[in-house]
């Protein structure tokens, strides 16, 4: 079908909303602007193509995306930066999508990439403020510091730093032979025991099982017989999350090698 009449006229095919144009074929649009007033658009094509008049000889330099009207709120937009290489969301500022590879933070990126980190009860941010190339770092205050924390143990809740002690206790152990020894531990109280195992050497194997015959996880230092780390070869420290309870029945076996 060919039009033919004078120039720059508005031509209406059907005569109202509700008619249904089929056109069997491709439909080529050579205007500068095409405006779609349907609520409904139905793609079978399944990648969209924009810059599709870029030849494939020249150079990109145009940005290419999709926009998003919001009335009386700001338009968002998503789109690929041709002069930065990188794909940007704008909401009202401008931000950089993160994909793969492409963002070293500290050289590829601006802006504040680590919000203000914020401490809690025995864990205090020395560094609380947020944005480009700032340091952040927690310490733990062992003056706030309580077993209600969930972190560690700690007897003498509201003592100095300087005198507040993890609660321990010592235990002799029962020398089997002359290459092991055993003892249970538990009192509902210590997390840390000291255990003198009488054998004379550090080269030993420690195993910790409970009532069951299962493994039981713990910390285990050879040759210190106390809080002070005292040297010595007849003893071991093994230290707990959380305080054993007294009819745990954890048995610790010690076994010398050569």
């Amino acid at each position: 079908m060919q039009h033919r009449g004078a120039a720059n006229q508005n031509i209406t095919i059907g005569t109202d909303s509700g008619d249904t144009i089929v056109l069997t074929g491709n439909l080529v649009v050579s205007g500068t602007t095409t405006t779609v007033n349907s609520e409904t658009i139905n793609l079978a094509d399944n990648i969209i193509t924009l810059n599709s008049n870029l030849a494939g000889n020249v150079d990109p330099s145009q940005n290419a995306g999709l926009e998003v009207v919001r009335g009386t709120e700001s338009d968002v937009l998503i789109y690929w930066d041709e002069s930065d290489d990188k794909w940007k969301v704008n909401d009202g500022a401008v931000k950089i999508i993160a994909t793969e590879g492409n963002i070293a933070l500290g050289t590829d990126t601006t802006g504040n990439y680590v919000a203000t980190i914020t401490g809690s009860t025995g864990i205090d941010s020395t560094a609380a403020t947020s944005g480009e190339g700032t340091t952040h770092s927690l310490t733990l205050d062992l003056n706030e510091l309580t077993a209600a924390t969930g972190i560690v143990s700690l007897a003498g809740v509201g003592a100095s730093s300087a005198t507040k002690k993890f609660t321990i206790a010592t235990v002799a152990a029962e020398i089997l032979s002359d290459v092991s020894a055993s003892t249970t531990v538990g009192d509902d109280t210590a997390t840390v025991f000291y255990i003198d195992h009488g054998l004379a050497s550090n080269k030993v194997i420690v195993q910790l099982f409970d009532a069951t015959g299962n493994t039981v996880i713990a910390e285990v230092r050879r040759g210190v017989s106390d809080a002070s780390n005292t040297a010595s070869t007849n003893h071991i420290k093994v230290s707990f999350n959380a305080a054993p309870a007294s009819d745990a029945q954890i048995t610790v076996l010690i076994q010398k090698i050569a």
